[in-house]
């Protein structure tokens, strides 16, 4: 079952590669993302964003851990196709190379197991 930021090429590396970085470096990403997020959106939608955060989930997904993350994912979530252009380009000017290549790594195991099986017979 494909997650809905795995739609996005550029962004899904990038997104996974989020679990990797320590909790300064996220931090600032993610204050970098709030802001962009308060430019190209309404004050009741960035609230909203918030709010969201705040709930309890049943399954609890490594994004949801950390407040930072979350609040990342939950301003991508049902984002425009361009807000999320704007968002991708800034991750990929913010991650690090050495921690983008981990992301890629988990990506690519969802993009396999999401795969259909004529594609693994020859």
């Amino acid at each position: 079952m494909s997650r809905w930021y795995d739609f996005y090429e550029r962004l899904s590396p990038l997104f996974e590669s989020l679990q990797f970085m320590d909790s300064n470096d996220l931090e600032v990403i993610a204050h970098g993302v709030m802001k962009l997020t308060k430019v190209h959106k309404n004050d009741a939608v960035f609230s909203a964003i918030i709010e969201n955060m705040g709930k309890e989930r049943p399954h609890r997904r490594w994004y949801d851990r950390d407040s930072n993350v979350a609040m990342i994912y939950y301003s991508l979530e049902e984002s425009s196709p361009d807000f999320i252009d704007v968002v991708t380009n800034f991750l990929d000017e913010h991650v690090p190379p050495s921690i983008k290549i981990l992301g890629e790594e988990v990506s690519q195991i969802y993009r396999v197991a999401d795969a259909p099986q004529s594609y693994f017979v020859e």
